[in-house]
């Protein structure tokens, strides 16, 4: 895996991870898996504003105003990781589409 941050300015604006393996494990697994990293990522830095995903040959990117949308509230470092996977496993028990 490798960590690519695109800045503007001084401040870092995205975030890419690259992922040189294969990834396993059905889309939905590794969809919630992508959200719930970008989630935390984007929680933690307040200045950054996508966090990019490429594996198996795809890349997603997901990005702060359609993921603060999603979960109808702000992405800030007020949230804890035990938060943010509770609000994902309610919207998709809710069968609220993934952002992504």
């Amino acid at each position: 895996m490798s960590i690519h941050i695109l800045t503007q300015g001084e401040e870092p604006s995205q975030i890419t991870l690259s992922y040189y393996d294969y990834l396993e494990g059905s889309e939905l697994e590794l969809r919630v898996n992508m959200l719930f990293n970008a989630s935390c990522l984007l929680s933690a830095a307040s200045n950054l504003r996508t966090v990019a995903f490429e594996y198996n040959e795809q890349q997603i990117c997901l990005h702060r105003t359609d993921l603060e949308a999603w979960y109808g509230c702000a992405l800030t470092n007020d949230l804890t990781e035990y938060m943010i996977l509770k609000k994902i496993e309610v919207l998709v028990t809710e069968g609220a589409d993934l952002p992504l």
